[in-house]
């Protein structure tokens, strides 16, 4: 799904720039036949516009606002929106904002890229490129095995004919011929799977779901098996039945006798009404609320005295039954049950409040 976004983008900013030239008549304006670059007019009608990030004259070269003092205009030639280079040197640059002017300010790099060669140097995509000594990710050097089957699979993973790169690190064992990814969670080779998680998870590398008879199964994210054994991760969920598995909700799966939260068994939890009921992001602990037809749980542990016919997720890790407040798996004690009521974006030093007064992450506030 991501490289299909990705490609889906590029698609819509290749259309973007053919209208546009189409529109200026290679950078001129239909109107005045003015010269335009980076949104502004250009005098100089010497003034070559490259594409939306590159442009020259007979003296300098421009990326955006920037002058590349260094480039000679006369051999100089835009690779993509980020790579270009001249008859002595390469060029990265790159456009990004900071969060706290993120609205008002562009902040433009321009960088050499060491060590490149010219006369070899070839950009793939708008991150990655090669010569024939080696490969660049951002205008990065790393090393690969073997520079001439170099390809790009996405923007994570790159590899050669011999091996695989993620995050341009290379990773052992893995076959690079016939390596490929399954999904945004999942690759695979020849002999084994390998689970890379969500963009946002700190994974260093893939790793290997150990112990597998192929195919594997992929259920939802995380959780894989085979005939023999369920997987959270690359973690073997023991004493499982492989062949009644299945995912319940975030982080839960059951199979007919047991129900379990990532790989550890609920005690008493019932298979059969076991359910995870719509809620919210994960809490602070990052576990989610469940229930069955006798308990509520959060994780593995079990809500005591919670109604499960009556119990209501709040925000802020608070939930709730007919006759408790909970803050996780706890009892907040002498709340009003029928006033109480969650801060959704917190206030100060409170996040709920009751006819009596203030709480915080389930204790009452003085005041």
């Amino acid at each position: 799904m991501f490289k299909i976004l990705k490609s889906l983008f590029k698609a819509l900013l290749m259309i973007t720039g053919i209208l546009s030239m189409i529109k200026c008549g290679k950078g001129r304006d239909g109107a005045g036949g003015k010269i335009m670059f980076n949104g502004k007019v250009v005098e100089d009608k010497n003034f070559i516009v490259l594409n939306n990030s590159f442009g020259k004259d007979s003296t300098k070269v421009y990326y955006k606002d920037h002058v590349l003092t260094s480039a000679d205009p006369a051999t100089f030639t835009a690779l993509n929106e980020h790579y270009a280079m001249d008859k002595n040197k390469v060029y990265y640059c790159d456009e990004y904002r900071e969060s706290q002017t993120y609205f008002l300010t562009k902040n433009q790099t321009v960088n050499i890229v060491d060590n490149a060669d010219p006369a070899s140097f070839q950009a793939i995509d708008d991150d990655y490129a090669k010569d024939k000594n080696q490969a660049f990710f951002l205008g990065n050097s790393f090393k690969v095995k073997d520079v001439a089957s170099f390809e790009v699979v996405d923007r994570l993973f790159s590899k050669d004919k011999f091996q695989v790169y993620y995050n341009t690190q290379f990773i052992p064992k893995i076959d690079g011929t016939s390596f490929e990814l399954i999904n945004n969670n999942y690759a695979k080779d020849k002999d084994n799977y390998f689970i890379y998680g969500f963009p946002s998870e700190v994974i260093s590398t893939p790793l290997l779901i150990t112990n597998t008879e192929l195919p594997l199964e992929i259920l939802d994210y995380p959780f894989s098996k085979n005939s023999e054994k369920v997987f959270y991760k690359n973690q073997v969920i023991k004493n499982i039945n492989s062949i009644t598995a299945a995912v319940v909700g975030s982080s839960y799966i059951k199979d007919d006798k047991s129900v379990y939260y990532e790989t550890k068994k609920i005690p008493d939890a019932n298979p059969n009404t076991f359910r995870v009921p719509e809620q919210m992001a994960a809490n602070e602990e990052l576990e989610y609320y469940s229930l069955d037809d006798k308990s509520v749980f959060l994780g593995t542990n079990k809500i005591v005295n919670a109604n499960p016919k009556t119990f209501e997720i709040l925000d802020l890790d608070y939930c709730k039954d007919d006759k408790h407040i909970y803050f996780k798996n706890k009892i907040v004690t002498n709340v009003d049950v029928n006033s109480f009521k969650v801060h959704t974006h917190r206030h100060d030093d409170e996040d709920a409040e009751d006819k009596n007064g203030k709480y915080y992450k389930g204790i009452r506030i003085k005041k």
